[in-house]
């Protein structure tokens, strides 16, 4: 690079040094006139970048998201997990449903045993607020189990007298069963 340097200083001098004052003239307004187009030129491409990045962001973010894996995963990047860009102050989820006025969630799997009865319990906890935390309102919670186990059900229902029946089953569980038909109330 030095070398590189030092080649251009020399042609440099040698170039002032041999050129008479119209002929250095000339070259110092072709030279500014080469940075000022240089300069409008960048500012003109960073501006179409712009404006392709706001008329195409999906196109664009995924352009910038492929760059920069196959920048992670070159020879000397730094690994493909290691370019995930941590946000301090990611969006959040729980403010949107906090605003909400009527929610339904449904967890559902059909594996067994991956936290479906605690993920339920906890989000109904949340959102009834039984501790009264003031940065967030109560709501009404409902919360339906439909599990043979009865395992968010014995969750919720923790330190209360109430307990189900050894063969006893939930209204919801009748109702699926076919043994409890659902009959409208009038009035």
């Amino acid at each position: 690079m030095l070398e590189v340097l030092a080649a251009l200083w020399e042609r440099l001098t040698k170039e002032l040094a041999q050129s008479s004052p119209l002929d250095l003239s000339v070259k110092v307004i072709a030279a500014l006139m080469l940075t000022a187009l240089v300069y409008v030129g960048q500012k003109l491409l960073r501006r179409v970048g712009s404006w392709v990045s706001t008329a195409f962001p999906a196109w664009w973010d995924c352009i910038k998201k492929i760059a920069r894996a196959r920048a992670a995963v070159d020879e000397h990047g730094p690994g493909l997990w290691l370019t995930i860009k941590h946000n301090p102050h990611p969006p959040s989820t729980i403010d949107t449903l906090r605003n909400l006025s009527k929610l339904v969630l449904t967890i559902a799997n059909l594996k067994g045993g991956v936290g479906k009865s605690t993920l339920t319990a906890n989000l109904a906890a949340f959102f009834a607020n039984p501790f009264n935390d003031k940065s967030r309102p109560p709501r009404k919670v409902l919360v339906v189990d439909l599990d043979f186990q009865g395992s968010c059900s014995s969750m919720l229902f923790a330190k209360t007298a109430w307990r189900p029946g050894e063969e006893q089953l939930s209204h919801a569980s009748e109702l699926i069963s076919g043994s409890l038909t659902l009959r409208a109330q009038v009035g």
